[in-house]
């Protein structure tokens, strides 16, 4: 079997496929400018090839963004809360990427949680951003 690179794009079709409708939140793989709160942003994937002889290994980080608005004050319970289900979700199930055809996702784990805060008294924005490391292989 020819070892063969797979389309960026498919990976983070897949991440975002099992993402979507699942969280509590819209998944988006690219932020409209008028995105309303709370969203998950999908912002890159990134990898390498670390091929064997007769094995494609692909080994690439994805970010996430979590991302919620209260006016005043507001509490990161909602963020926490939609990150947890995105790390459940990222991490369980492995073999439940099927739309990374002719590939598996052997390994994914969680490698960066940051907590951001912005805004004013009258609007804050938290961001949480968690950026996980997987190891694709070729079927």
């Amino acid at each position: 079997m020819a070892m063969t690179l797979p389309d960026w794009t498919i990976i983070k079709e897949a991440f975002y496929a099992q993402l979507n409708g699942n969280v509590g939140a819209t998944v988006y793989s690219a932020v409209p400018h008028n995105a309303s709160y709370p969203f998950v942003d999908i912002t890159d994937t990134t990898g390498f090839e670390d091929s064997a002889k007769d094995t494609f290994i692909l080994r690439g980080t994805c970010g996430i963004e979590i991302v919620t608005s209260f006016k005043g004050q507001g509490s990161q319970k909602q963020m926490n809360d939609i990150a947890s289900s995105v790390i459940s979700i990222m991490r369980a199930s492995t073999s439940g990427y099927k739309a990374i055809t002719g590939y598996k996702i052997i390994n994914m784990e969680l490698d960066e949680d940051r907590n951001l805060t912005e805004g004013t008294d009258q609007n804050k924005i938290f961001r949480k951003l968690l950026r996980f490391r997987y190891i694709v292989v070729q079927n």
